[in-house]
């Protein structure tokens, strides 16, 4: 690499064209601005303690050779070597001195160079003046000087080692120049190991010269000095005007917060581990050319990071600090990236959302090779089904539709990974798993060996939780029309099922009410030769149209005994159930008593019932009703047929028989037997069948005892049939005989003070209203019964009271 040089000394030739100090010669064309500085630079003044008119090598050897460095013009790096000659050009004056320049090309790229010990090894320098004005360029080896790295670990593991990179660092921002008091040898060795530790475009801004008599009238951004040199040494050049640092006498300008490049840096090169400051400078320069000063934290951090990222905070971090150098991360760091998210642990909702943000805006945007975008898109697919369902559901579908557009699945070498995770998710209870549903549809994996119990599992689930939502009908629907076989198969599953789900009637309504639907659901079961399983939808299609009551009549009326319609008979009356829970014509009972064994039927026969009064009408159409179901429920098929519902009807109807149709007179038993068969749901019934028994065995041979049991079995069954009886039928009681009566304080008596209060009365009441010829014979048959006695005087005493007063003053 071929360089230009300039001689700066004393003398009688150069540019000037007379003697002095002046330009003595030079290679190549020096631009006007850039001469004026190479001499502006160029000067050299020695220490006040070296000798002042040296003769001898030692003498010379006092003297420090200064080495440069800055870019001239703004754009030719200089290298420059400063030495003290002593006498002029007319060997009398002392003072002279001779600087070697050496200029690069325009924005070359000189770094190998930019080290004053690199300087120090050339053996190109001159030392004395030309003759000419005109020289030859000179021509050097790159090879020879890069990555020259200070290996003197005395200066790099210094306390004050990390201050001097702070202040270098802070120095290009802030204009400030940071002067080094020190020995000359120990200043080279001082900025060398600053240097080599800097990465290649932030040295290339860094000016130095290892020694300068007035730092102050110069704008290094290093540069060396001595105690005996002319530098203002005050308390202001410390604190606010430079950054210093005076080994010479130990005294230090205030030092700086370590930022992360300084601080990780710093230790880097404490520790000699010249390899990783070598790794850190290249992963740089992998991530940027032209790193800024304000990168170089998040770019320290960064790498520090990614050498150790066995945490999810660190990866977390490292996407945050590539977000925020706004720039591409290089293939090592996509790299390192995949492969961490690939081993990342559980993330928050909050983690997730940042790390699919840095991937889809700040890597798969600006992802120029369609494979590597692909392996990005399949990885953050792999986080986010790992995460289901707190994952946003939107980004796993936009994922999976890349993935498609990047050629889908088959483009990748294996994508076992992500089967494991969705099989794994599936696996997971009390989620919803459609979304991975659809995922499986969307990435072409419902065929999948592995995943294909799964996602049965996860259909039926689907179909019988069905709420509604369009959304999941839509996919319902599709599933059928594409013909995809686990969805089949659960269909077939479900509707071949007695009795079917009533959970599918909402879905299987929406879906036969479609005709594309209809005719892939009808095609289906056609081609599984599920012909009952058509007539049931038909069925449910009949029972959900506006005039569906009076087609379902119509389809009972002519089926119910048709025997290719037999089948079918269980389904429709379960779906009616499931659909119209209250519908039963209670006349269909007259015809089909069997049907009992149906909720609905069995709460129209208690209503019905619950309203019929025997004593007072007599009804064809229940008569007719309870003698079918009567002789239905003695035949021995029946059985088979009945719940326990159905097998309360049978006691009910049996007993009620044998009471109200029956001229045979019935044991007390059944009387409680009845009351007990009468459902929770129809309470008021109670009271009014206890009312009908009393008065149905009201009869002239019915004795004393046989009323007191009569009476006390409908007590203790029906609490309150006795109070309805004695406040609705007054007048038919006063008809009753009196061992009616005696039963009746009979059972005052015998329950005491557990009887309430109001039947006590009501009793008390309607004995005083009896007529007296009634109650002089009741009395008469309790005469020897002092407990009765007293019980129908007592109840008896207003009445004769009345009489008197009606005597004595004849007043009504």
């Amino acid at each position: 690499m071929k360089f230009d040089q300039v001689y700066y000394t004393s003398s009688t030739t150069g540019t000037r064209g007379g003697a002095g100090f002046q330009i003595n010669a030079h290679s190549g064309t020096l631009d006007p601005d850039i001469q004026r500085e190479v001499e502006a630079y160029s000067l050299y003044t020695p220490p006040t303690n070296c000798p002042r008119t040296p003769e001898t090598p030692q003498e010379f050897a006092q003297f420090p050779i200064s080495y440069k460095y800055r870019m001239f013009g703004g754009r030719r790096p200089g290298f420059c070597r400063s030495i003290y000659l002593g006498k002029d050009y007319n060997s009398v004056r002392y003072g002279n001195f001779f600087t070697h320049i050496i200029l690069g090309l325009c924005q070359a790229n000189e770094n190998m160079l930019q080290d004053p010990a690199v300087l120090q090894k050339l053996e190109i320098w001159a030392a004395k003046a030309s003759t000419t004005t005109d020289i030859s360029p000179v021509e050097l080896d790159p090879g020879l000087f890069r990555n020259a790295v200070s290996d003197d670990r005395l200066f790099a593991s210094n306390p004050h080692f990390k201050d001097l990179i702070a202040f270098c660092l802070a120095g290009l921002k802030d204009k400030k120049t940071t002067v080094i008091v020190d020995t000359p040898a120990a200043t080279t060795k001082w900025i060398s190991a600053v240097l080599s530790i800097m990465p290649r475009n932030i040295r290339s801004q860094i000016s130095f010269s290892t020694y300068e008599y007035n730092p102050q009238n110069l704008d290094y951004n290093l540069c060396g000095t001595t105690l005996d040199s002319g530098f203002d040494f005050s308390e202001a050049s410390f604190k606010f005007n430079f950054y210093i640092l005076d080994f010479s006498s130990d005294r230090f300008s205030p030092a700086l917060e370590y930022s992360s490049f300084v601080d990780i840096i710093g230790n880097l090169s404490a520790s000699g581990d010249h390899a990783k400051i070598a790794n850190l400078q290249e992963f740089i320069y992998s991530i940027t050319h032209d790193p800024g000063l304000e990168q170089l934290d998040p770019l320290a951090k960064l790498w520090l990071l990614l050498e150790d990222h066995t945490q999810t905070s660190s990866l977390l971090r490292a996407i945050q600090l590539i977000q925020e150098i706004n720039l591409s991360p290089s293939d090592d760091i996509s790299k390192r990236l995949l492969n961490w998210l690939k081993t990342a642990p559980e993330l928050t909702n909050t983690e997730i959302k940042l790390v699919c943000s840095f991937c889809m805006n700040d890597v798969m945007k600006k992802e120029t090779d369609p494979q590597k975008k692909l392996i990005w898109i399949y990885t953050l697919l792999l986080v986010l089904v790992r995460h289901y369902p707190i994952a946003d559901i939107e980004d796993m579908i936009k994922l999976s539709s890349l993935l498609q557009s990047q050629g889908g699945l088959i483009a990748l070498a294996s994508y076992d990974e992500l089967v494991k995770e969705i099989k794994a998710q599936f696996s997971q209870g009390g989620i919803d798993h459609f979304y991975l549903m659809k995922l499986c549809q969307d990435l072409h994996l419902t065929d999948h060996p592995v995943l294909s119990d799964c996602l049965k599992a996860a259909f039926k689930q689907l179909i019988l939780n069905y709420s509604g939502s369009a959304e999941r009908y839509n996919a319902i629907a599709a599933s059928l029309t594409d013909r995809i076989l686990y969805a089949e198969a659960v269909f077939i599953d479900q509707l071949s099922l007695e009795p079917m789900p009533v959970q599918l009637n909402p879905l299987l309504l929406k879906l036969i009410g479609d005709p594309g639907t209809k005719k892939s659901l009808t095609a289906l079961l056609n081609d599984c030769n599920k012909k009952d399983t058509l007539d049931s939808l038909e069925l449910l299609e009949l029972l959900s149209r506006s005039n569906w009551e009076e087609a379902a009549k119509k389809w009972w009326l002519v089926n119910r005994l048709t025997p290719a319609k037999l089948s079918l008979h269980g389904r429709f009356w379960t779906l009616a159930n499931d659909l119209h829970p209250r519908w039963a014509p209670i006349d269909f009972l007259s015809k089909d008593p069997y049907l009992i064994k149906y909720p609905s039927f069995i709460r129209s026969f208690w209503i019905d019932i619950s309203k019929y009064n025997p004593l007072q009408q007599y009804d064809k159409k229940i008569a007719d009703i309870l003698v079918g179901l009567d002789k239905w429920f003695k035949q021995p098929e029946s059985a088979q047929y009945l719940n326990a519902e159905a097998r309360n009807v049978a006691v009910f109807v049996t007993n009620f028989l044998s009471v109200f149709m029956s001229t045979e007179p019935s044991p007390l038993t059944v009387v409680k037997t009845l009351i007990k068969t009468i459902p929770a749901d129809f309470p008021s019934y109670i009271p009014s069948l206890g009312t009908q028994l009393i008065m149905k065995l009201n009869t002239p041979t019915r004795k004393s005892s046989d009323w007191e049991s009569l009476l006390s079995a409908v007590y203790t069954s029906a609490p309150k049939a006795l109070t309805q009886l004695l406040e609705t039928e007054a007048s038919s009681l006063k008809d009753f005989p009196p061992f009616f009566w005696i039963g009746m304080a009979k059972l005052a008596l015998n329950y005491g003070a557990n009887l309430p209060e109001e039947l006590k009365r009501l009793i008390r009441k309607s004995v005083n209203n009896l007529p007296e010829t009634k109650q002089q014979d009741v009395l008469a048959k309790v005469k020897d019964n002092p407990a009765l006695e007293q019980f129908f005087s007592t109840a008896t005493k207003p009445s004769l009271l009345k009489r008197i007063i009606q005597a004595i003053f004849g007043k009504g």
